[in-house]
């Protein structure tokens, strides 16, 4: 696959978190996107949900191979067919643990990128505003490229996901647009805090637990409202006025 460079706008909701936070937007992307793994993904899957998934997986390969030509190379075609019937196998293996269905799924998958990623020029690299990069695993691009999204839309609607304030407003009993699998990113890299986070002062460290106390105060008073229009309007204030407070110490 070519480095590919795609240069990407943060949008203002995530400038706003990162800023808020005192983290270094790039990084915590790449610690994003580097959770995405497609054998889990791929294993839930019902059999005719996997047969689509593949289908469309073969499919955009077609898109992105090296060859440019509109019909799929018959190399690529014979790996990828390859490494399907594989995946298929081992997802219906009741004999193996969970841990080793894991184990075996990131050894084919990684055997899988070597054979592919010579004939294919999905981008690995993209640019941030502010000259940040970010990386594209293998797996990303398995998770994603059945969906038939341009990579810049895909990445810009990534970001948003994560922004607190989207996060916060979708986050309410009943929606089927409360992504768990980013709260639970976002809670352990807060909790974590680990290569995303800039250094301190003692002025930026005491305005953060000051709003993060606001943040799950006003979550708590939100939990009735299932507008998430509604929510988005509570709760970009209280980020902005974050923000600007940190600016300002800043």
């Amino acid at each position: 696959m070519s480095n590919l460079s795609l240069l990407i706008r943060i949008p203002q909701d995530l400038r706003d978190t990162v800023t808020a936070l005192h983290i270094e937007p790039a990084e915590m992307m790449q610690q994003y996107f580097d959770t995405f793994r497609f054998y889990p993904y791929f294993s839930t899957r019902s059999e005719q949900e996997k047969s689509g998934i593949l289908s469309s997986v073969r499919h955009g390969f077609t898109e992105f191979q090296q060859s440019g030509n509109i019909y799929v190379d018959p190399i690529l075609e014979e790996i990828n067919q390859r490494y399907c019937e594989l995946l298929v196998k081992l997802s219906n293996d009741t004999k193996l643990s969970p841990p080793a269905h894991d184990q075996q799924s990131i050894l084919l998958i990684d055997s899988w990128e070597k054979e592919a990623r010579p004939l294919t020029n999905y981008p690995q690299e993209l640019v941030l505003e502010g000259d940040g990069r970010l990386r594209l695993s293998f797996n990303f691009m398995l998770c994603n490229i059945c969906f038939g999204q341009k990579i810049k839309r895909l990445v810009s609607m990534y970001m948003k996901r994560i922004s607190m304030v989207v996060l916060y407003a979708h986050a309410y009993p009943g929606n089927a647009f409360n992504n768990k699998m980013v709260m639970q990113f976002f809670e352990s890299l807060v909790k974590d805090q680990g290569q995303a986070f800039l250094p301190r002062t003692t002025d930026q460290t005491a305005l953060i637990e000051e709003y993060r106390s606001k943040l799950v105060d006003l979550f708590e008073e939100m939990t009735g409202v299932k507008n998430y229009q509604k929510r988005v309007k509570v709760f970009r204030p209280l980020i902005k006025e974050w923000t600007a407070k940190m600016e300002e110490i800043n």
